[in-house]
């Protein structure tokens, strides 16, 4: 049964994961034992190479554009796919509990990972009050029914700053697991006036994401 990666689901924990496993990967000894898919490897040097001067960029507001953050996004897919293909080449009685550990490697479950859907979530905000609002998410593909993609769920991102930001300029943290056609956002008295940003993805077991929905912003009351 072939190997996979459980990948963080954090832009910034990613980052920490994909550069710890360059490192590890390539002590010469380990990149002998690991990598046996030469092409595999040096698709995945190619995109890390592009990988560490995008994260630099996107976290700087004076460097931060949309066409990095897409950039940021496509990257991400590319990495993980990158690894399941070295991955699913190594013998498991080649693994060590160490490999395991740092490059969170572990048998895919045969026929139990769905492909990510190819088109973004519909958002948009169902109901706002006091410290509260609930957010509405449809299945472009099957408008009428509540249920997501197949073996998808949604992973969504939050920002609370200013008003009028573009996308490009905010810094999303707080991700959540939506397994459900609403979810409802809570806030504190301190954040009253200020501006909650929202973007959300399909994701699917692997960690692959969907393009994004339209950035949803409001007011908070």
């Amino acid at each position: 049964m072939p190997n996979a990666g459980r990948f963080p689901k954090k832009d910034k924990d990613f980052n920490d994961y994909i550069i710890a496993l360059m490192i590890y990967i390539l002590i010469p000894a380990n990149k002998l034992r690991l990598i046996t898919n030469a092409d595999a490897f040096s698709a995945l040097s190619g995109n890390y190479a592009l990988w560490g001067p995008n994260w630099i960029a996107i976290n700087s507001p004076a460097t931060r554009t949309s066409l990095l953050v897409q950039l940021k996004t496509k990257l991400i897919t590319l990495l993980k796919q990158n690894c399941n293909s070295i991955f699913a080449d190594i013998p498991n009685s080649v693994l060590t509990e160490l490999d395991r550990k740092t490059l969170l490697v572990f048998a895919r479950l045969a026929a139990s990972i769905s492909p990510v859907a190819t088109y973004a979530v519909v958002m948009s905000l169902d109901s706002v009050a006091h410290l509260w609002a609930k957010l509405k998410f449809v299945n472009s593909a099957t408008p009428k029914s509540k249920k997501m993609p197949k073996g998808n769920y949604i992973f969504l991102e939050s920002y609370i700053g200013l008003p009028g930001l573009v996308e490009s300029a905010i810094t999303f943290s707080n991700g959540k697991v939506v397994r459900s056609s609403n979810y409802t956002l809570n806030f504190t008295p301190e954040q009253v006036g200020q501006t909650c940003y929202v973007r959300v993805f399909y994701e699917n077991k692997m960690g692959e994401r969907s393009p994004g929905s339209v950035l949803l912003s409001f007011i908070i009351t």
